[in-house]
């Protein structure tokens, strides 16, 4: 990099697109020892979790667990995302097929799955669970138990009405100073831990969102005072 740099050369490999070749061919070559081990005792299970990104694109990680047939522990192995342009059971199961029969591996070789607990991965009928069931009813199904706790939390939460004016309350002082990009940026230097938002889909993180509050409660009252005495001192 420094004969780079100090232009001592001239020909070089260092361009995006030769940088985004590598990192493909490097990808390859892991994912190819990865299902070379993965083949060698056989049998597999595999794990799914999806998530919306930033652009919006239904994302979901898959990852491979075997056991290795040298050392007999259990391996995870995270192998790639898959993107989905629908989110139907029957889309998501093609696709999850076609994913593993690309890196060559037999769905009759699974014996297990594991998602979370959504309609379109567990729904009885229709659901990814189910659908590979009737391929593969020997690929049995592991719920996630994280995520079960997590909706019997949030319906636990929403039937309470102080849980609900709660957050309620914890979420309008969020939403009060970063509406305001002025407003925000006072709050980043005035305070050592930042005002996060509630998570919608992880109850258990909004702890980090209660002690922002919580343990800053006098620096954002006295916040809270200046914003009252700004608005009042425009009209």
């Amino acid at each position: 990099m420094q004969r780079i740099n100090e232009k001592q050369l001239t020909q070089y490999y260092l361009s995006h697109d030769i940088q985004n070749k590598l990192i493909a061919l490097m990808s390859k070559s892991v994912i190819e020892e990865i299902m070379h081990r993965v083949k060698q005792p056989k049998y597999y299970a595999f794990l799914l979790d999806c998530t919306r990104e930033v652009s919006r694109v239904e994302q979901m990680s898959i990852i491979i667990r075997f056991c290795n047939s040298s050392t007999g522990a259990i391996e995870e192995h995270f192998v790639g995302f898959i993107a989905f342009a629908e989110t139907t059971g029957e889309y998501k199961t093609n696709s999850i097929l076609q994913e593993l029969e690309r890196n060559g591996l037999d769905i009759q070789n699974c014996r297990g799955q594991g998602y979370d607990n959504g309609a379109n991965m567990v729904g009885i009928n229709k659901g990814v669970r189910t659908r590979i069931l009737n391929i593969n009813p020997r690929a049995f199904s592991m719920q996630c138990g994280c995520h079960s706790w997590n909706l019997l939390l949030i319906d636990a939460a929403n039937f309470s009405a102080t849980a609900k004016t709660f957050f309620g309350f914890i979420n309008k002082i969020y939403v009060l100073f970063s509406k305001s990009s002025k407003r925000w940026d006072i709050v980043k230097t005035k305070l050592k831990l930042t005002l996060k938002p509630l998570s919608e889909t992880r109850w258990e993180s909004r702890i980090g969102a209660v002690n922002a509050i919580f343990l800053q409660f006098d620096d954002i009252s006295k916040l809270w005072q200046s914003v009252q005495i700004n608005c009042e001192s425009r009209y």
